[in-house]
């Protein structure tokens, strides 16, 4: 769930609690805005009680040498889990957390603290090499912003309005 400041504070807001935090019925992805709040609120996702990432098929485990990458990525997927129920995962900070929740693994050059201690850094540059050496990716400095400000928007706004803000900006 994600909690963001409401007339000096935190709140999460729920269909099941339009007293709280009213939302339209037509569109569940709008949130009322206070005139006041401030863009860089801080926001942070902490409702993952349902999330549990479990061991599969190992035969379709993604592995570099003896070392199975997948279920490693899993037990990631579940730390990140047991971060967002203790202090919630924040936007600013957690950006590779948040992502491993919808199974996306990003490897740039600087990996989050969790990411070391669960793969090791070797381990990351060797996946990042492999992974990298394979495939064309250039990502425009100006696109975190970017993504950073699509996130809020579609959080403190609506759905719509943030896919639009993308597609003004790619």
């Amino acid at each position: 769930m994600i909690k963001r400041l409401y007339r000096d504070r935190l709140i999460t807001p729920s269909p099941c609690s339009p007293n709280l935090h009213p939302l339209p019925t037509d569109n569940p992805f709008i949130a009322d805005i206070d005139e006041e709040e401030d863009e860089d609120d801080v926001i942070a996702i902490d409702d993952v009680d349902d999330l549990c990432f479990e061991n599969g098929n190992l035969e379709n485990d993604y592995k570099i040498g003896d070392i199975n990458v997948s279920q490693l990525f899993r037990h990631y997927q579940n730390a990140s889990i047991n971060i967002a129920k203790k202090e919630g995962l924040f936007i600013e900070s957690n950006v590779h957390e948040i992502l491993s929740l919808s199974s996306i693994f990003l490897l740039p050059d600087s990996h989050s603290n969790t990411m070391i201690d669960i793969f090791g850094s070797p381990l990351l540059n060797e996946i990042h090499r492999q992974i990298a050496s394979t495939r064309q990716i250039e990502l425009n400095s100006e696109c975190e912003p970017t993504f950073r400000k699509v996130i809020k928007q579609a959080t403190k706004e609506s759905r719509h309005k943030a896919i639009n803000l993308l597609l003004q900006n790619f």
